[in-house]
């Protein structure tokens, strides 16, 4: 219990000093066409290249319900909900975020029946989005941005986008992200239940983006803590009821990053790739090197 309390602690720091758990090289952290940062430039790229219409700020915290036109016909009994979920939220006050995956989550809904899709979403109401809502402004760090005057914070989740994936379990629906707690949303309403503790003592540990699930149906998770000063990650497996089973420290000689992982019928497969965190002033993404020198 002590390891799982010094990793919250060195994630916390490591939050307080602009970061969230994920990853790209330096080479890849801003985008030339989207202008981040700036609303101007962004507004102007926004005129030449449509696509992008894509990364546009949200200024409504829902969308829909709407009907959607079918082209064709649905097969026979086909039915169901396609859930996705993304950044959305990435201006405020005349700041731009400087990095496409900083936005704050949305979870889309298509729900297929009766020869029909209808279509609905909604942002996830975190702690951080609901404050600078309130506040107006971007508040608390993100992973590629760096926020002017930002707030501390006191825990994983005052910094949580829920903004990369989407999870059913048991009847349950949750929003993902890579750096705090899973969100639990009504699948049905898409409003914001809150964040999952999964055991008291567990409060607002990392549980990430790309859970496996096994063949009884139960989920593989992890939460990377080795980024954070230490060595270590939480592995968590949840049952296919959507209640905890297992959540334990695994030890690893090295620090390291890591996105996902892999599982086979016995094993979970984790590659630690050699990136290190510098110390220092910057949003977290700057602040990773890669280490060639270093082995997987």
């Amino acid at each position: 219990m002590d390891t799982i309390a010094g990793g919250r602690r060195r994630f916390l720091r490591t939050l307080l000093s602009g970061a969230t758990v994920a990853a790209l090289a330096p080479s890849l952290l801003h985008g030339s066409l989207a202008r981040a940062g700036d609303p101007a430039r962004f507004a102007q790229s926004l005129h030449e290249h449509p696509w992008l219409a894509g990364w546009k700020s949200l200024d409504a915290e829902s969308m829909g319900p709407s009907v959607l036109e079918i082209e064709g016909r649905l097969p026979k009994g086909f039915a169901g909900t396609l859930y996705r979920n993304g950044p959305a939220w990435t201006e405020r006050a005349g700041f731009r975020y400087e990095h496409w995956f900083d936005g704050d989550g949305m979870v889309h809904g298509w729900q297929f029946g009766q020869d029909r899709v209808r279509h609905h979403a909604r942002m996830v109401a975190t702690p951080k989005f609901t404050r600078e809502q309130k506040a107006g402004r971007f508040l608390y760090p993100v992973a590629g941005t760096t926020i002017p005057d930002r707030q501390p914070i006191r825990n994983n989740d005052d910094a949580n986008t829920a903004n990369t994936s989407v999870m059913t379990l048991g009847g349950r629906l949750f929003a993902l992200s890579e750096a705090g707690s899973a969100f639990e949303l009504d699948p049905d309403q898409l409003t914001t239940i809150g964040p999952v503790t999964w055991r008291p003592d567990l409060a607002s540990l990392p549980f990430s983006a790309h859970p496996l699930v096994d063949r009884d149906g139960s989920v593989w998770n992890f939460g990377a803590i080795s980024m954070m000063g230490g060595a270590g990650l939480f592995v968590w497996h949840v049952g296919a009821d959507g209640k905890l089973i297992s959540g334990d420290v695994l030890q690893t000689p090295v620090q390291g990053y890591l996105h996902s992982f892999a599982q086979t019928d016995r094993h979970l497969v984790f590659t630690l790739i050699p990136f290190r965190y510098r110390e220092g002033e910057g949003a977290f993404f700057e602040r990773l090197r890669f280490q060639a020198d270093q082995s997987l």
